[in-house]
C-alpha cells in the first residue's frame, strides 16, 4: 500500500500517530522495520493499528525471544522504546536467515545439501529425527529443526513438483502443502533487509495536522470530504468492517481501505486526507 509519494523515513514525535502507522505500513512492503517510539501508549496504538491490516506482522521487541515471532518470508515491524533496544532489535532481525522451499521453484540441490550440512544437519538413508535429510532418486526428505513432522519434496528434473508432510514411522505421506521454511539457510531474497527508524523530536518540516472528530455527523463529514476533493486531495476512509466497504465507497465517493485507524489527519504537502470510522 502506498500512501505517500515522498521518500519519508523519519518518525517525528509530534506527527499524528496514525501518520506513523501508515508510514510504517508503506515501508514494510520492501523492508523489515525497527521503529523506535518512546511513548509506550503510542507504541501500543501503532501495534494495534498495524495488526488490523492483513498480512502485517508487528511485534514489541523483547530480546532474543522476539525471534520466535519472526518467521516466513514476510516483512515485520519491530517496535522498540529506546535507542539501545533499537540497535539490538536491528542486529537480531538482520541475523535471522531462512529459506522457503515452495512448489514450482527450481532447486539447486547440491548447494542446499552443503548449507544443510554446514548448519549441522545429517544426511541419512531414511529421515527419522529433526536435523536429518535424505535423497532417493527424485525425492528429498527433510526434517526441519523445530518442526513436529518432516517434509518430502518430489522433483521433476530440478523443479519442485510437490511437497508433502509424511509420517516417520510408516514413511507414508499424510498431506500436501505448498511450501515450508528452513531456518538458518541463507536466502537470496532481500527479506532480511532492515530499515531502522529513530524518533525525531520536534515539529515535522511539512504541514500535517489531525482531522477533527466528526462524532457521527455524516453531513459534516461529507461536506469536508467534498471540500478536500474539490481542492485536489486524495481522500482515504478506513473501516474495520469489510461488509461496509462498498457502502462507504458509495456514500463518500473516495478510497475505502479495511484497517483500523484511530485518528485521521490531513497531510497538505502530499494532498492526502485520511478519515476513520473510529
Amino acid at each position: 500500500m502506498r500512501f505517500f509519494s515522498k521518500n519519508l523515513d523519519r518518525l517525528y514525535s509530534t506527527a499524528p500517530t496514525s501518520f506513523k502507522t501508515l508510514l510504517l505500513l508503506q515501508l514494510q512492503e520492501s523492508n523489515n522495520i525497527v521503529a523506535c517510539i518512546s511513548d509506550e501508549e503510542e507504541r501500543e496504538i501503532i501495534k494495534e493499528e498495524l495488526d488490523s491490516f492483513p498480512g502485517v506482522i508487528a511485534v514489541f521487541f523483547n530480546g532474543i525471544s522476539t525471534a520466535h515471532f519472526i518467521h516466513g518470508d514476510k516483512h515485520h515491524v519491530v517496535l522498540t522504546g529506546d535507542p539501545e533496544e533499537t540497535v539490538h532489535a536491528a542486529e537480531l532481525l538482520s541475523s535471522l536467515t531462512f529459506r522457503i522451499i515452495r512448489i514450482g521453484e527450481k532447486l539447486s540441490i547440491e548447494p542446499l545439501f552443503e548449507h544443510l550440512t554446514e548448519i549441522g544437519y545429517r544426511r541419512v538413508g531414511f529421515v527419522e529425527e529433526e536435523g536429518e535429510f535424505a535423497k532417493r532418486g527424485g525425492i528429498i526428505d527433510i526434517f526441519p529443526r523445530g518442526e513436529k513432522e518432516p517434509y518430502r519434496i518430489e522433483l521433476f528434473g530440478n523443479t519442485v513438483n510437490s511437497i508433502r508432510i509424511f509420517d516417520v514411522e510408516t514413511q507414508r505421506s499424510k498431506r500436501r502443502v505448498k511450501e515450508f521454511i528452513l531456518e538458518g539457510i541463507v536466502s537470496n531474497s532481500t527479506k532480511n533487509r532492515v530499515l531502522v527508524l529513530q524518533e525525531v523530536k520536534g515539529i515535522p518540516p511539512f504541514k500535517i495536522y489531525p482531522n477533527p472528530g466528526y462524532r457521527g455527523n455524516i453531513s459534516l463529514l461529507l461536506e469536508e470530504i467534498y471540500r478536500l476533493k474539490e481542492e485536489g486531495f486524495r481522500v482515504i476512509f478506513f473501516t474495520t468492517d469489510e461488509r461496509k466497504t462498498e457502502n462507504y465507497r458509495s456514500l463518500f465517493n473516495c478510497e475505502v481501505i479495511k484497517g483500523k485507524i484511530f485518528e485521521g489527519f490531513v497531510f497538505e504537502d502530499e494532498k492526502l486526507a485520511v478519515f476513520s470510522e473510529a
